[in-house]
């Protein structure tokens, strides 16, 4: 089986949405319950075999730690003297 998906689909104009965490995560959960030969991903291209275990793994992590840096911050994120890293 071979997927296409894109998470960048363009959005009329005016259109904000909301990111939703939980279909995030059922979506990868989904996804590892089905053999792939490849999978194309948007800023990823295609992954083949052995790779797509390890890139639904990959995501998942990459969202645990960026939701955990969020979390953290999420009171000082308009504090712009906090978020700058500076020299």
């Amino acid at each position: 089986m071979i997927v296409c998906q894109s998470f960048n689909q363009p959005k009329p104009f005016g259109i904000h949405l909301k990111w939703d965490m939980e279909s995030f995560q059922s979506t990868i959960e989904k996804y590892r319950q089905v053999k792939f030969d490849s999978i194309c991903m948007a800023h990823f291209g295609y992954i083949h075999r052995d790779e797509v275990k390890g890139i639904l793994d990959e995501a998942a992590a990459n969202f645990d730690t960026w939701w955990e840096l969020y979390d953290r911050n999420a009171d000082r994120l308009d504090d712009i003297d906090y978020m700058v890293e500076k020299d």
